[in-house]
């Protein structure tokens, strides 16, 4: 089944981002060198996270997605051989209404935790 999406804000992001950011296991650099790109490289997780989400408030609610990424507001997954387009043919999602939905706050809070536990042993 293909899937199309209408309305609705997807951001196409995932709690795995930090895979974009790699340390190179080949570096030859001190341990105080490395303290300093590990925390370089947190720094600009961090300011990925937050540019993910520079147009949205604090306060607002997403959703993530089941294939990864964030919802913010209403969308439609359908059939895209399908006749007729309805609810009733359609998987929808709204993060205003799904319980499962979490603040950009919480959302931001916990991506940036989990960018740091990657460099926690190293």
């Amino acid at each position: 089944m293909k899937k199309q999406i209408m309305l609705g804000l997807v951001f196409l992001c995932s709690s795995s981002f930090v895979q974009l950011i790699d340390v190179s296991a080949e570096s030859k650099t001190t341990m105080h060198d490395e303290s300093s790109e590990i925390a370089t490289i947190i720094r600009k997780q961090a300011e990925i996270v937050e540019s993910m989400f520079s147009n949205l408030e604090e306060t607002d609610k997403v959703l993530e997605l089941p294939d990864g990424g964030y919802l913010h507001g209403k969308a439609m997954f359908y059939d895209s051989n399908s006749v007729i387009i309805s609810e009733e043919n359609s998987i929808v999602y709204n993060s205003d209404t799904d319980p499962n939905s979490k603040t950009v706050a919480e959302v931001k809070a916990s991506l940036i935790e989990n960018g740091k536990k990657t460099y926690e042993y190293i």
